[in-house]
């Protein structure tokens, strides 16, 4: 029987250049893929390789980054508009990677979510605008506006979903992987050494937390799935800035996904077997 290996992605900001070094792994073995899943940082990274685009194209934009050339990319501020950063230039940015290009005509299938703050369900998209689907899949709540589109009000995926496993199966996948970019919770000691957290310590723990029983959850529903655990917690969520980081984190991906390589193996050889 014919394999379709699946990959979904998990959101985690810059712990996302974990993702390359999984794909770089999956390329360097043979094993094709035949569907991913995004959110957040995996719609970026997972849509524009799904695009067409290789692994040493993606990197060699990640590798080239300053601070500079993020802030000139990030930095477009906006007034009562339901966010801090408006987004025309992200939007300018993956249009020119992706060309323009719809979902439905990439190469690899695709699919990325967002949250809809109208309805407050997920929303997946499987066709449409590309730079626009993942943009929305990224947008973070109070620090991008809001994507209009279609009537809805769209953020990060994350908030509902984090990782999107049972969506991909739809594609037909039968041996699939799924990335988890979760970090450990940063603050328990912290606390037991007396200090206090600030505002920000409190809500980022919040959102930690809250995605971690999310992900717990999808996996247990989906126990058929390899779970890659890249260890790249110590990469701030918006560090995208760093060649440094980019390489290190791709070198983790990359790491993880090898060892997991003989038991993806296995899997499919099984299923051949069927």
């Amino acid at each position: 029987m014919k394999v379709k290996v699946g990959l979904a992605l998990s959101g985690g900001g810059a712990r996302g250049f974990a993702h390359i070094g999984v794909i770089k792994s999956l390329e360097k073995h043979g094993i094709p893929i035949y569907a991913i899943s995004g959110v957040s940082a995996g719609a970026l990274f997972g849509g524009v390789y799904a695009s067409g685009a290789s692994t040493k194209e993606i990197e060699d934009i990640c590798y080239s980054t300053t601070y500079r050339k993020v802030m000139s990319i990030v930095l477009d501020f906006s007034r009562r508009s339901g966010g801090l950063i408006k987004g025309v230039k992200i939007d300018n940015f993956l249009s020119s990677i992706l060309r323009k290009k719809r979902i439905e005509n990439f190469p690899i299938k695709f699919l990325c979510t967002a949250t809809d703050l109208i309805s407050g369900k997920v929303i997946y998209f499987k066709k449409g605008p590309a730079s626009l689907a993942i943009r929305a899949s990224g947008s973070i709540p109070g620090i991008f506006k809001p994507v209009e589109y279609d009537g809805k009000h769209l953020v990060d995926g994350g908030v509902l979903e984090p990782i999107s496993l049972s969506k991909l199966k739809e594609f037909g996948t039968n041996v699939n992987i799924g990335v988890d970019l979760t970090v450990k919770l940063p603050f328990p000691k912290k606390m037991k050494e007396g200090k206090k957290l600030n505002i920000k310590d409190s809500l980022y723990s919040s959102y930690l937390l809250m995605q971690k029983k999310s992900v717990k959850f999808e996996f247990k529903k989906n126990r058929d799935f390899i779970r890659i655990r890249p260890n790249v917690d110590w990469i701030r969520m918006l560090e995208f800035w760093s060649p440094e980081t980019a390489k290190k984190g791709v070198k983790e991906g990359e790491r993880v996904m090898n060892k997991n390589i003989p038991k993806l193996k296995e899997m499919i050889e099984n299923y051949q077997k069927k």
